[in-house]
């Protein structure tokens, strides 16, 4: 399902560097890496850049990270559709990653276009993935919260309620 998840959303990707007349598209922030990957980039929700940058062209992608996270991203978070190139976990990542005139990103870069807002519209429209996995979160809440009220009485207090 994540390939299949990540191949539609990178047809929306292409339409739009199509439209834009772009190479590729970088997407660096955390939300964005978490979007394309299928809300599997575990990263702090603290950082605005992810553990890993994501290259997207007309035919492939691409994911830069370090020697620390590649293991773990190609265990658990890619779908095997990537190509991974790897950098020392001293080095940045800027270097491998593609700039210029016909290079879109995700947030304000002198070298590449900023496609932020175009990217968020893309990230608005869910897919049926997203649209599953926001009802199993659903259905799992509702038993959380089922579950948690039948240790409630009412003549328990807020305070009491709160534990």
């Amino acid at each position: 399902m994540r390939a299949e998840e990540q191949r539609e959303k990178r047809a929306r990707i292409s339409v739009l560097l199509k439209a834009r007349d772009l190479d590729a598209l970088v997407l660096r922030k955390g939300a964005n890496v978490a979007w394309i990957t299928g809300g599997r980039a575990h990263i702090p929700t603290t950082l605005e850049l992810s553990c890993m940058d994501v290259i997207i062209y007309q035919d492939r992608i691409v994911v830069v990270t370090n020697k620390i996270e590649a293991p773990r991203l190609k265990e658990e978070e890619l779908t095997g559709d990537e190509e991974v190139l790897i950098v020392n976990w001293f080095e940045g990542r800027d270097a491998l990653l593609p700039k210029g005139s016909k290079i879109g990103t995700d947030g304000a870069d002198a070298e590449r276009i900023n496609l932020a807002n175009e990217i968020e519209e893309l990230r608005r429209n869910l897919n049926e993935y997203e649209v599953s996995r926001l009802k199993e979160i659903g259905r799992d809440a509702t038993a959380a919260l089922e579950e948690a009220m039948l240790d409630l009485d009412s003549e328990m207090s807020e305070v009491e309620v709160a534990g």
